[in-house]
């Protein structure tokens, strides 16, 4: 029964070699829709992708020879610092702080005048330095709170003022003449070190 609705034979001549074509076209068709037209894709995506990593590894290289030649400059900064004797030593802020304290007290004693206190400060941490503070209070005559005030800003380590207040002594022990010394101040310390 179904051999009456189709066709026995196959056309021949031109409408056979049309119908030859149709099939091979759609075959040829299908092919590129179902096979070629997704590996191209898939190769695009692959390029664009393989090109954005070689991007990025570029970026990688640059950041890499741009840290080696920061690394050498910190540390050209470092050996430079260390010869410098402006700045406080290196090393925990609470064991500079005790040394600075200390070198405040020479200060004093060499000049004739008297500490009465001393605050450390909490250490400041900015652009590549550790600032120790400290709020001292000192009693002497004039001369000596001026040769004090020199020897702070010019000794070793030097310390800047930031904030000074003078008046006459209040001190029971003090002489005729005295003053006391209120004054903030600090010193540098390379090295962003946090306590």
């Amino acid at each position: 029964m179904l051999g009456r609705n189709f066709p026995t034979s196959l056309p021949t001549g031109r409408p056979g070699r049309v119908a030859a074509l149709g099939v091979l076209s759609a075959i040829l068709i299908a092919f590129a829709f179902g096979l070629v037209i997704p590996l191209v894709d898939t190769w695009n995506e692959l390029n664009d992708e393989f090109e954005a990593l070689k991007g990025r590894a570029r970026g990688y290289e640059r950041l890499i020879e741009r840290r080696s030649a920061i690394a050498a400059q910190l540390a050209t900064l470092k050996e430079t610092s260390d010869e410098r004797p402006d700045y406080l030593p290196v090393a925990e802020p609470a064991v500079v702080a005790a040394k600075a304290q200390a070198d405040l007290s020479s200060f004093a004693e060499s000049t004739g005048a008297i500490v009465r206190s001393t605050l450390t400060l909490p250490p400041v941490v900015a652009d590549g330095f550790t600032a120790i503070g400290f709020q001292i209070s000192v009693t002497g005559s004039m001369q000596s709170i001026r040769d004090f005030l020199y020897a702070v800003e010019n000794g070793n380590p030097r310390f800047v003022v930031d904030r000074l207040v003078v008046g006459p002594s209040q001190q029971q022990d003090a002489a005729a003449g005295d003053v006391d010394m209120a004054l903030d101040l600090h010193g540098y310390m390379p090295g962003e070190i946090e306590q």
